[in-house]
């Protein structure tokens, strides 16, 4: 890898590993410590990357753009994932057990193609010095299994963008940008959809911001202009077992793109309570969006060990939440 594309040596980050559409599984053993990203083009069924070896990006430059040189300069179609595949077909699944991630300079998997129709397999996958801003978690397309995974992100942690898939058993080192759990930036319709054991091991927000939530769990505004909300579309999704370490951010932070139907959130501690400041970090926020039903179901939240009800939810007191009035009777916390 120390070559760019033309053969030139001494370019490192200036190249990647586009591996021949026979080649289908990656095995990085232990101790193995490989400095640059790879690319499938394989079209079989099923698809690996295994061992307890490092794949590194730490040669590229921030959103290194390989139709532009590997140069920092955005795209949100050819700015380098460490894990790549641009042309994914119906039906393939992603097997990824053990490597460690370190490093990324941009998003940190993205499998295009028909994304609706493929799905992945992250078990005991690492990801470290996640420093850049957009480094986030990698893609959880439909039906994905995703557990013991150990995440290093300063983007979005947990993208819940597709139905059927569970996440089990994560621990989430955050920082300042976009929430652990994201759902927004489009209109979308998702069922069956579940997180449980979710464990928030620091958090690093500066300010208060509903584009990039600072929260939990967020949804963003459109990613596009010149779009509005579908209230006929909605997102059911179920959260449990979640613990946030040291003063939190806020819960929720949710843009109304959709219809919100049995949002459920269960089991959550923050025991060292949220963070009260006049920024506002630790205040949730949802706001009002015509024709939204707000079905937000809060069970067992506790905040510095006292539960947040009914009688103590609001943006003055124990749990912080700013919920437009409009929503008034839609939702519910229960102790």
């Amino acid at each position: 890898m120390n070559e760019n594309t033309d053969g030139v040596t001494g370019n490192l980050g200036s190249n990647h590993m586009i591996l021949d559409p026979t080649t289908y599984w990656v095995n990085l053993a232990p101790g193995a410590y490989v400095q640059g990203a790879i690319e499938y083009t394989t079209h079989a069924q099923n698809f690996y990357a295994t061992g307890h070896g490092i794949l590194s990006g730490e040669h590229y430059v921030y959103q290194a753009n390989v139709d532009e040189g590997y140069t920092s300069l955005k795209s949100d179609s050819t700015s380098l994932r460490m894990w790549w595949h641009n042309s994914s077909q119906s039906g393939q699944v992603w097997f990824c057990n053990g490597p460690t991630l370190n490093a990324p300079p941009f998003n940190t998997m993205d499998f295009n193609g028909d994304v609706y129709a493929i799905s992945s397999r992250i078990t005991d996958y690492k990801q470290v010095g996640a420093y850049f801003f957009q480094t986030d978690g990698p893609e959880i397309y439909p039906n994905s299994i995703v557990r013991d995974v150990f995440w290093h992100v300063n983007d979005d942690a947990l993208k819940l963008y597709y139905s059927g898939a569970t996440v089990t058993r994560a621990t989430i080192w955050k920082c300042l940008n976009d929430p652990i759990i994201q759902m927004g930036w489009s209109s979308r319709n998702i069922s069956g959809t579940t997180v449980d054991t979710l464990n928030v091991i620091h958090t690093r927000y500066r300010d208060a911001n509903m584009v990039v939530p600072t929260a939990i769990i967020g949804g963003s505004p459109f990613y596009m202009s010149g779009i509005t909300p579908d209230p006929n579309q909605a997102i059911s999704i179920r959260v449990s077992n979640l613990v946030c370490e040291g003063p939190c951010p806020s819960l929720v932070r949710i843009t109304p793109l959709q219809s919100y139907r049995n949002l459920e959130l269960e089991n959550l501690a923050f025991p060292d309570g949220l963070l009260k400041n006049p920024l506002k970090i630790g205040q949730s926020y949802i706001p009002a969006s015509p024709g939204v039903v707000m079905d937000l179901k809060i069970a067992n939240w506790t905040v510095g060990g006292d539960h947040v009800t009914m009688d103590n939810f609001q943006s003055d007191s124990l749990g912080q939440l700013n919920i437009d009035v409009s929503y008034w009777g839609k939702w519910s916390i229960t102790p």
